[in-house]
C-alpha cells in the first residue's frame, strides 16, 4: 500500500489521484514503482528512489529499471486516440500531462534514448517535444524533434526559461491552471514553441577522378571488378557505392589533367 506522505509527494507533483490509480503507481518500501507495457502486453517497472532521500550526501541513483526492462515508448498504445501529443523526457512528466487532460509519452531511458523507428508512430498528429532545459534535454529533444517530423502533420519544440523551472512538472506547478496550448503560441512568458522541420541529408558529392588520357580511366576497372555495376551518362558513371551499407548512389565525375 502506497504510504500517505507518498501519495503527498505525487499529488503535489501535479498527479491527479485518478492517474495515479488508473496507471497503478505503487510503492515497494523504498522506490516508487511505475508500471511500463511492452508492446506484447507484458509488464516491466521503473523505480523512482524515495523522495526523502533526494538531499542525502550518499543517495542511491534517482531511478533504476527491472533487469530485463529494455527501452520503450511509455503510453505508446494511447497514441491512436490523439490527434495532438507531446513527448517529454521521463514518465513522471508525461503523467502530469495527462492528469491536464493531454497526451503524452516519453521513452523509458532518459533524454539522449530516441528511436527513429518510433516516429511513424505520429504520422499525421500535431506533436509538441517538451524535455528539460538542460544540455542533455536540449539536444534530446531535437534529435527526436527532428526525427518525428519526417512523418508528423506539425512538430514544436517547447522552450522554457529557467526562471519557470527546469521540466514539465515544474514549469506546470509554476504555471497551474493558467497553463494551455495558447502559452506555447507566445501568450506568456518565459514558454513557447517552435516549428521543427526534418532534419536534411546531404546529398552525397560527387568523387572526381583525374586522368591524364582519354582512355577508360582505371579507377572504373577496379570498381567493377569488386562488382560495381556502372552505367555511363555524359562524362559521368554512376552505380551503388559498396562502402555503405544504405548504398547511396555513387557519382563519378571525370575531368581531363590539365597540361
Amino acid at each position: 500500500m502506497m504510504p500517505e506522505r507518498i501519495k503527498t509527494y505525487l499529488l503535489g507533483r501535479g498527479l491527479t489521484e485518478d492517474i495515479i490509480d488508473r496507471y497503478r503507481l505503487g510503492w515497494n518500501g523504498r522506490e516508487i514503482v511505475i508500471p511500463i507495457e511492452r508492446d506484447d502486453g507484458s509488464v516491466f517497472c521503473k523505480y523512482r528512489r524515495d523522495p526523502v532521500l533526494d538531499t542525502a550526501v550518499d543517495k542511491p541513483e534517482k531511478f533504476r529499471t527491472d533487469v530485463g526492462g529494455k527501452r520503450t515508448l511509455f503510453l505508446k498504445k494511447e497514441l491512436a486516440e490523439a490527434d495532438t501529443v507531446f513527448v517529454t523526457e521521463g514518465e513522471l512528466d508525461t503523467l502530469r500531462l495527462r492528469s491536464t487532460g493531454l497526451h503524452a509519452v516519453s521513452s523509458t531511458t532518459g533524454a539522449n534514448s530516441w528511436l527513429d523507428d518510433w516516429a511513424p508512430l505520429f504520422a499525421g498528429k500535431t506533436v509538441y517535444v517538451w524535455y528539460d532545459n538542460d544540455s542533455a534535454g536540449v539536444a534530446g529533444g531535437k534529435t527526436a524533434a527532428e526525427s518525428i517530423a519526417a512523418h508528423a502533420m506539425k512538430v514544436y519544440m517547447v522552450r522554457t526559461s529557467q526562471t519557470l523551472g527546469k521540466d514539465v512538472t515544474d514549469v506546470l506547478g509554476k504555471l497551474g491552471h493558467a497553463f494551455s496550448l495558447d502559452c506555447l503560441r507566445g501568450e506568456h512568458r518565459g514558454i513557447d514553441a517552435v516549428v521543427v522541420r526534418p532534419k536534411v541529408k546531404p546529398k552525397p558529392r560527387p568523387f572526381a577522378y583525374h586522368f591524364p588520357t582519354l582512355g577508360r580511366p582505371p579507377l572504373l576497372e577496379v570498381m567493377e571488378r569488386y562488382g560495381v555495376q556502372l552505367r555511363k551518362r555524359g562524362g559521368e558513371w554512376k552505380g551503388k557505392c559498396p562502402l555503405h551499407d544504405d548504398q547511396h548512389t555513387l557519382t563519378i565525375r571525370l575531368f581531363r589533367q590539365p597540361g
